[in-house]
Formats: C-alpha cells, structure tokens, sequence
C-alpha cells in the first residue's frame, strides 16, 4: 500500500492506543494471519522501515515518572526520523486523562524549531530543561485494516542506547527476540488485532519504548509500578536462550523410558535449571503419567 494511501486514511494523530509484545519466531504467524484483514505498507518496493527515536527528559526525569506514578495527563518529547520518507520531526506525545493519545510534531531536528509547540504543551519552565535521555533504533513494519481506521505497527531488532551527551554513550543495548505491537485506533473496542493476538496466545500489555529503554539502560532507576510487566518482557526475550540451554543439558534423556520416570519418583516436581537474567527460571514440571500414557513424561518448559 502507498504512503499517499496510508497517510490519507491513517494520520490517526489523535488515537487510542493498546499494545502487545510476544516472541520474533510468532511474527510469521501475525503477518498470516493479519492478511485477510489488513494492507502492509509497501514504499518503493520496501516493507521494512528503519525508524531512529530520541528522546528528552529533565534531569530528574519528569516524563518518565509521570507515568511510573500513573498520571492521566502526562507528556513524552522525541525526535524521530523516519526511515521510509527521510523526513524528521520533534513530537510531542500526550497522554490524556481520558486515555486518548495526542500526537503533535514540528519538522526539525532540534528543540529550537519546535519552541513554540514545546511552551504551549508542556511549558517554557520545562523546555528549558530538556535534554537527550534515550535513543532507541528499530525496524517496524505498518498494517493498515482494509475497512476500519486502524493501524498496527510491529516493531523488531530493537536497540536501546545512551544519548550522545552522555559520557560512555556508546552503551547499546539490543533485544534481539522483542515484537513490540501497537494497535493505533479511534475506536480500539472493536479492533482486530486483538482476537489474532488472542488466538496465537499473546496477551495485551506493554510499557512505552521510552519507559522500557530507561530500564534496560539505567537499571537502578525506580521501577516499582513496572516491575511485573518488565519481567514479562525479559521472560520473552531470553525464552529462545532458555529453550537453549535446556536442549543442551537433556539432549540425551529419554523420557520415555522408565528408570528415568522412576528416579523422579513418577511425582510432580520442579526443577530450576538455569537463573537466566533478573531472576528469571527456567522450570520444567514432570507429571505423573497415566497407565495409557506407558511412562512418558510431561514436560512443560517455560521462562518464568
């Protein structure tokens, strides 16, 4: 689909938002099944996009407490330039009580060409403060749905870094395994998206690639209220390292034989295998086999 065509049905500056985030190895499985529904952007034979995002914050890091704290009125600042286009723009994100999302940008690539947008939305006191605090490299690609005004975009190879007035800005952090989803709509409680995500097992909830970022770049900032979700999506990431190492260490086992099964007692037991990353298990769960089953053992592997 053209860019003309997607941006004359899809600006969408003014949305509801809801996020998913699941596994690389599910994205075949999403783009199938979205087809019958939705349009893939498509710009002079390309699908794929390189989208480069960086954004500010005060010192003290007021946006990204804003929303740590839950804030219904709440701001983001980013500069993004736009890997399919080349073009480039300050925005401003806002997050509404009602929970609507505002987005609103001014060609440029510095904080001085957008002063004006800046004073008005979150004031002089504040613009004044801001300064590079993140910046975040991936590649996305953009679904549009054939009849209503909604868009998906999935993001991948995600790489978060330091900014570059950063001492040490070199830090890059990547997520290799992350599919970030955002279904981007003006009436999301009848979006596709979601019975597909649904049946495929992904659950909705995410953070924002600027909360997210902060806490893969600097862990030692408060992260209380985000603290479930971000193991979540750790366990997601490092799930294909975890399948890893638990096919090394019992490549050789037959499960089906039984002095294995009679060793483990035939009883249901955990067993921690690996401590993989911010106190993330891999756990396996044996079960007592029944006699139609002649000692083969349930295995269930998954990242906790």
């Amino acid at each position: 689909m053209s860019i003309e065509s997607l941006m004359d049905r899809a600006e969408l500056m003014d949305r509801t938002d809801r996020k998913f985030v699941f596994h690389r190895k599910l994205l075949s499985d999403i783009l199938n099944d979205c087809a019958n529904e939705y349009r893939i952007l498509e710009m002079q034979g390309q699908r794929m996009f390189e989208y480069e995002t960086e954004y500010f914050d005060t010192p003290e890091r007021l946006f990204y407490f804003q929303h740590h704290r839950g804030l219904g009125n709440r701001y983001k600042v980013r500069r993004r330039l736009y890997g399919g286009t080349g073009e480039e723009f300050i925005e401003v994100k806002h997050k509404t009580h009602k929970g609507n999302t505002q987005k609103l940008r001014v060609a440029g690539r510095t904080l001085s060409t957008a002063e004006l947008l800046l004073h008005e939305h979150i004031g002089p006191s504040v613009t004044k403060q801001l300064q590079p605090s993140l910046l975040v490299r991936y590649t996305r690609i953009t679904l549009l749905h054939k009849q209503k005004n909604e868009k998906v975009t999935l993001d991948f190879g995600i790489t978060w870094g330091s900014p570059s007035n950063e001492a040490g800005s070199g830090l890059s952090i990547p997520f290799d395994n992350l599919i970030i989803a955002e279904v981007k709509s003006t009436n999301l409680h009848f979006n596709t998206f979601q019975g597909i995500a649904k049946k495929l097992g992904i659950r909705e909830g995410s953070l924002s690639k600027y909360c997210l970022g902060t806490l893969a770049v600097y862990p030692g900032i408060k992260q209380n209220q985000f603290k479930q979700t971000y193991k979540h999506i750790l366990s997601i990431e490092h799930a294909l390292h975890s399948y890893t190492l638990f096919d090394q260490f019992f490549g050789g086992l037959h499960l089906d034989s039984r002095p294995v099964l009679s060793q483990l007692q035939t009883h249901r037991f955990v067993f921690d295998l690996f401590r993989i990353q911010h106190h993330h298990f891999l756990r396996c769960d044996c079960f007592k086999p029944s006699k139609s089953e002649h000692w083969r053992g349930f295995w269930n592997v998954r990242g906790l």
